[in-house]
């Protein structure tokens, strides 16, 4: 009997649907369709939220990488000012280099030119033989060589007649020979002028003259002197001591 009076909820329902009209059928039927749309639409927007969620966690991702991108750009420019800020800098400092190199190259052709000029004066340095100094032929004057034409003589061998060169090696000698004493140190005299030697020259003349055309000017003077006296002579000789007395005798007669 227990087991007779269980139903179940099928049973209750196909008991429902034999008692209900076929309208309410057909009610009951839609609602359950609208059912399972709203079921299908509840999973649809759960769907839809998912896909909204992804879409704001790729917006948030999008959002910080262009942060990040921003932030990248702006150390870019800062970076990009600093570099044209540093070749700025460099290209003023090339044109200060390159301003110093070409005043250098100026300075350097001036000092060549210089060089150039001092070698060809040094090619063209003479000695004087009568004063010993040095000497450029284009740069000397009637006056610039101070010289002795006469000989030199030690005091303790006055017998002994000395050059300059034999003097100045008398004199190197007592030097090295650590000799400085009053007394042993040679005393040299010039003839000339009775000056020491070391003083200056008693004769003043232009350097590049020899010894030898010391008194040259004379010594041409008095050979035309003499040659215009022979010409003289020549063309108007003089009378003979017989001639002299015979004009004498007639000058008294008259």
């Amino acid at each position: 009997m227990a087991s007779a009076s269980v139903t179940t909820t099928a049973d209750l329902q196909d008991d429902i649907r034999q008692h209900l009209s076929a309208d309410t059928l057909n009610e009951l039927k839609i609602i359950e369709e609208e059912k399972e749309k709203v079921e299908a639409l509840k999973l649809e927007i759960i769907d839809k939220e998912n896909e909204i969620k992804r879409i704001n966690n790729e917006i948030e991702r999008l959002n910080d990488e262009q942060l990040q991108l921003t932030v990248r750009q702006n150390d870019l420019r800062n970076q990009q000012e600093q570099f044209e800020t540093i070749i700025k800098q460099l290209e003023n400092v090339l044109k200060e280099k390159e301003a110093n190199l070409y005043r250098l190259q100026l300075e350097m052709d001036k000092y060549k030119e210089n060089i150039l000029i001092l070698n060809q004066r040094l090619d063209n340095i003479k000695k004087c033989p009568r004063c010993r100094e040095n000497y450029i032929p284009s740069d000397v004057r009637n006056d610039s060589c101070h010289y002795h034409n006469g000989f030199i003589v030690d005091v303790g061998r006055p017998n002994e007649n000395l050059t300059q060169d034999q003097a100045l090696e008398r004199v190197q000698r007592s030097k090295l020979a650590n000799d400085s004493s009053i007394n042993n140190t040679p005393k040299l005299m010039w003839s000339c002028s009775l000056r020491l030697y070391g003083e200056q020259g008693c004769n003043v003349g232009k350097c590049g003259l020899s010894l030898e055309l010391d008194g040259a000017d004379e010594k041409i003077k008095n050979f035309l002197n003499g040659l215009k006296q022979q010409l003289l002579l020549l063309l108007f000789p003089l009378p003979s001591l017989n001639q002299i007395l015979s004009k004498q005798r007639r000058i008294r007669i008259n």
